[in-house]
């Protein structure tokens, strides 16, 4: 299944999502990841990460998460495999976020 995020964060405006910011990047987490989180129809926001290797971004049926980043290296910081590896800007959050593409 191919998850767009921009894609996703439509649905989630659509349907009534509020997110919750926390932080907008590794630089506000002490270098740690700050990372974005949908399940189903909520938007749960950011947070910052306890270690450099938390939250692998992906998805699921229902539910989302990937990293807030400044360049494509805060995409794969900590040796994470992911194929979410472009910094991409999103018009509807204050943050980028890591994606497959940026289209």
């Amino acid at each position: 299944m191919r998850i767009s995020i921009v894609g996703l964060v439509m649905v989630v405006q659509l349907l009534g999502g509020c997110s919750k910011v926390e932080c907008q990047s590794p630089g506000e987490c002490g270098g740690n990841p700050c990372c974005w989180s949908v399940k189903g129809p909520d938007d749960e926001g950011t947070r910052c990460r306890a270690t450099p290797d938390a939250r692998t971004p992906g998805g699921g049926i229902d539910s989302f998460v990937t990293r807030a980043c400044v360049s494509d290296e805060d995409c794969t910081a900590g040796g994470i495999s992911t194929e979410f590896v472009r910094c991409c800007s999103l018009s509807e959050h204050p943050f980028k976020a890591c994606g497959r593409n940026c289209s």
